[in-house]
């Protein structure tokens, strides 16, 4: 995609150049209303790409993270013959601003898990990545899409160190656990990460336990029957049930991660307005403070979902809301929908040449669609 020649200037950001934004309006997000949407006026990514452009960092089955401590989000992909950089980009939601965090390694990685560099290669990053807390890093659990051919993958976890600005390698993800599609999700309670395999039959569940640096298959090749899990697939952790929950492609499945053992998920059947659940790796959620997973995908309308009634509602914006958010990309928003718990605000980017959007969900009793506290 050719990048139209912009009158800007060039700055310096932490050792890296980027494109000067415009400037954020100081309190927009302290001050969104719930229920209100707020357009990042001047905040797409490709103000920040390196010179030859950065064209299919989202578009191609391309997710993100959030980084908890610093309150930005991570977007990283590419992959395929979409695209070879591999530098990593964070919106933070104090500054308002794109950050190119580092450079593309040079030559570009292809069909293989390292550049030359070290860097780990350009791929498509579904919802395999993740920031983990308990140690500060922002981590691919594998990957899958490879430039150039799309044909190869790896179960190398890469983690990320945003002081260092350095790759470094953890355990690898056991088999069947990774790949194309995968999905993942942090459990906020004891900080272990826990991701599904998918786009194959007979796949299983793993959790990563960081303080030991360990993967343990929480589940074996023949544990869940010949389930066939779709690369459609957005998870989230529902910390007060402690169950690992996803959504998308036409279904939802649940699994107990406080059992021991082996686990085997269920598909949970839903009730209500849940036609998000259709939807191809739609943003997926849980916002403690309403108790409810929050679903987007495109447009103004959010979803969420009582898990003690199984029934979904949708909620439309709230009266005087003037800000409609862009549509989803085409294939799925993946982890690029985000919630900030120290803002109490969901955040999401669809395209590097489209602004960046910020949600605040209503109050318990405030959404025009229905009271999500009930």
């Amino acid at each position: 995609m050719r990048i139209a020649s912009l009158s800007v200037t060039f700055v310096l950001a932490a050792g890296v150049a980027g494109l000067a934004a415009a400037e954020p309006i100081p309190g927009q997000v302290e001050g969104l209303k719930p229920g209100h949407w707020l357009r990042v006026a001047g905040s797409a990514l490709q103000t920040v790409a390196p010179p030859s452009g950065a064209a299919n960092v989202i578009d191609p089955w391309s997710g993100g993270a959030f980084d908890t401590k610093r309150d930005q989000l991570i977007v990283w992909g590419g992959g395929h013959g979409d695209y070879s950089g591999n530098e990593i980009y964070t919106f933070s939601l104090n500054t308002l601003k794109w950050t190119r965090v580092n450079n593309p390694s040079q030559p570009p990685a292809k069909d293989t898990a390292y550049a030359a560099d070290g860097g780990p290669c350009s791929r498509h990053t579904y919802n395999y990545v993740q920031y983990l807390p308990a140690v500060d890093r922002f981590v691919s659990f594998g990957g899958a899409g490879f430039w150039q051919s799309g044909q190869t993958g790896t179960n190398h976890t890469d983690a990320f160190d945003f002081e260092t600005r350095k790759w470094s390698k953890l355990a690898d993800v056991p088999e069947r656990a990774f790949g194309i599609g995968a999905f993942s999700a942090v459990d906020p309670n004891t900080g272990h990460a826990w991701q599904h395999g998918a786009g194959g039959k007979c796949l299983c569940l793993a959790e990563y336990l960081p303080d030991k640096n360990a993967w343990v298959a929480r589940g074996g090749q023949w544990t869940e029957g010949e389930n066939d899990f779709s690369y459609n697939l957005t998870a989230a952790v529902d910390s007060k049930r402690k169950l690992f929950v996803a959504c998308g492609g036409g279904a939802m499945w649940t699994w107990n991660i406080a059992a021991e053992g082996a686990l085997k998920g269920a598909k949970l059947e839903t009730s209500g307005d849940n036609a998000i659940v259709k939807a191809a790796s739609p943003g997926f959620e849980y916002h403690a403070k309403s108790d409810r997973m929050v679903a987007w995908s495109g447009g103004a309308d959010v979803y969420l979902l009582n898990m003690d009634t199984k029934a979904w509602t949708k909620v439309a914006p709230s009266p005087g809301n003037t800000v409609t958010p862009t549509a989803a990309a085409k294939w799925g928003t993946f982890g690029r929908f985000r919630y900030s718990p120290n803002k109490d605000v969901f955040v999401v980017v669809n395209s590097i040449s489209e602004d960046v959007f910020i949600y605040r969900l209503p109050a318990a009793g405030d959404a025009p669609a229905g009271n999500p506290a009930k």
